[in-house]
Protein backbone atom coordinates (compact mmCIF):
# COMPACT_ATOMS: atom_id res chain seq x y z
CA UNK A 1 0.00 0.00 0.00
CA UNK A 2 1.28 3.49 -0.83
CA UNK A 3 2.32 5.50 2.27
CA UNK A 4 1.08 8.73 0.71
CA UNK A 5 -2.42 7.31 0.34
CA UNK A 6 -2.72 7.10 4.14
CA UNK A 7 -2.02 10.79 4.71
CA UNK A 8 -5.12 13.00 4.79
CA UNK A 9 -5.32 16.00 2.51
CA UNK A 10 -4.85 19.38 4.20
CA UNK A 11 -8.06 20.90 5.47
CA UNK A 12 -9.65 23.66 3.44
CA UNK A 13 -9.11 25.91 6.46
CA UNK A 14 -5.32 25.43 6.40
CA UNK A 15 -3.77 28.90 6.79
CA UNK A 16 -0.07 28.04 6.74
CA UNK A 17 0.54 29.67 3.35
CA UNK A 18 -1.52 32.71 4.37
CA UNK A 19 0.58 33.01 7.53
CA UNK A 20 3.79 32.95 5.49
CA UNK A 21 2.46 35.67 3.20
CA UNK A 22 1.46 37.78 6.20
CA UNK A 23 4.90 37.40 7.78
CA UNK A 24 6.60 38.28 4.50
CA UNK A 25 4.34 41.31 4.15
CA UNK A 26 5.16 42.47 7.69
CA UNK A 27 8.88 41.99 7.04
CA UNK A 28 8.64 43.97 3.81
CA UNK A 29 6.76 46.75 5.58
CA UNK A 30 9.42 46.96 8.28
CA UNK A 31 12.19 47.13 5.67
CA UNK A 32 10.40 49.97 3.93
CA UNK A 33 9.91 51.96 7.11
CA UNK A 34 11.79 55.23 7.36
CA UNK A 35 14.03 54.07 10.22
CA UNK A 36 15.18 50.97 8.33
CA UNK A 37 15.79 52.98 5.17
CA UNK A 38 17.86 55.46 7.17
CA UNK A 39 19.94 52.67 8.70
CA UNK A 40 20.43 51.00 5.31
CA UNK A 41 21.59 54.32 3.89
CA UNK A 42 24.19 54.69 6.66
CA UNK A 43 25.41 51.12 6.13
CA UNK A 44 25.67 51.71 2.39
CA UNK A 45 27.78 54.84 2.99
CA UNK A 46 30.07 52.89 5.32
CA UNK A 47 30.55 50.15 2.72
CA UNK A 48 31.31 52.73 0.03
CA UNK A 49 33.88 54.36 2.30
CA UNK A 50 35.49 50.97 2.93
CA UNK A 51 35.43 50.12 -0.78
CA UNK A 52 37.09 53.40 -1.74
CA UNK A 53 39.92 52.67 0.71
CA UNK A 54 40.64 49.26 -0.79
CA UNK A 55 43.38 48.47 -3.24
CA UNK A 56 42.41 47.63 -6.80
CA UNK A 57 42.93 43.92 -6.09
CA UNK A 58 40.73 44.10 -2.99
CA UNK A 59 38.02 45.88 -4.98
CA UNK A 60 38.13 43.15 -7.66
CA UNK A 61 37.81 40.48 -4.95
CA UNK A 62 34.88 42.37 -3.43
CA UNK A 63 33.19 42.66 -6.83
CA UNK A 64 33.65 38.94 -7.47
CA UNK A 65 32.07 38.21 -4.10
CA UNK A 66 29.12 40.42 -5.01
CA UNK A 67 28.64 38.58 -8.32
CA UNK A 68 28.88 35.21 -6.56
CA UNK A 69 26.26 36.28 -4.01
CA UNK A 70 23.88 37.25 -6.83
CA UNK A 71 24.37 33.92 -8.58
CA UNK A 72 23.71 31.76 -5.53
CA UNK A 73 21.12 34.07 -3.95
Amino acid sequence: MNANAKEPAPAATDTSSNMKNEINSQHKDSILSGKCQEELSLIEKEFLTMYEGMTEAEQRAWDLGEMYARIIG
